[in-house]
């Protein structure tokens, strides 16, 4: 009997491993044990796939790997993010670029914590993240989710409820926002809409 993770963990990939592999490393790096990671790898070169190959003889059973066929641009990212989703397994799916990284290693079981105390059904948990020139000095103008108004009041669907989401249709589901942490975004998908 195999479980459902609670978080499966997205990672996009093409021509970067070395950046991809600070950005697997610091999911694996984490100290909750509910995810999986599903590593899309957009048809790179071959140049890069031997070492991707490396790195995925190193990487454990719950992270799977899944190679699209190599186009001279690739897919591109919203196609290997959609792509990620129809192999996820987990309640949550989180989404971490290639090039990216997390820098908290109880980010997983922070937001974890965060989903299951709150007193409403989430949907959709945010989370910030901190930009850096590559010369290493911090943006300082808001990113991203500085700029979302407060997610804890969402206005009430427009279209029925999905199938099993548990709630009569019309009816509001909650959001939690957590600021703090890097590159990171996690979205509850109900049944069916892979």
């Amino acid at each position: 009997m195999t479980c459902t993770p609670q978080f499966s963990v997205v990672i996009p990939t093409r021509n970067r491993p070395e950046l991809f592999k600070l950005a697997l490393n610091s999911v694996l790096a984490q100290h909750f044990d509910a995810f999986e990671v599903v590593v899309v790898n957009d048809g790179s070169t071959p140049d890069f796939l031997d070492r991707y190959r490396e790195l995925e003889a190193a990487s454990p059973a719950h992270v799977s790997w899944h190679y699209l066929v190599h186009r001279p641009n690739g897919r591109g990212q919203s196609y290997s993010m959609n792509y990620g989703v129809a192999q996820s397994r987990g309640s949550f799916v989180c989404f971490l670029d290639d090039d990216d990284y997390w820098t908290d290693p109880r980010h997983l079981r922070r937001a974890s914590d965060t989903i299951r105390g709150s007193d409403r059904l989430v949907d959709l948990y945010l989370t910030n993240q901190q930009d850096y020139f590559p010369d290493g000095s911090r943006q300082t103008e808001p990113v991203w989710i500085e700029t979302v108004p407060e997610v804890a009041d969402l206005p009430a669907p427009t279209r029925p409820a999905a199938t099993g989401s548990g709630q009569p249709p019309g009816q509001c589901r909650g959001a939690a926002q957590v600021q703090g942490f890097r590159a990171s975004q996690l979205q509850h998908l109900p049944q069916g809409t892979v």
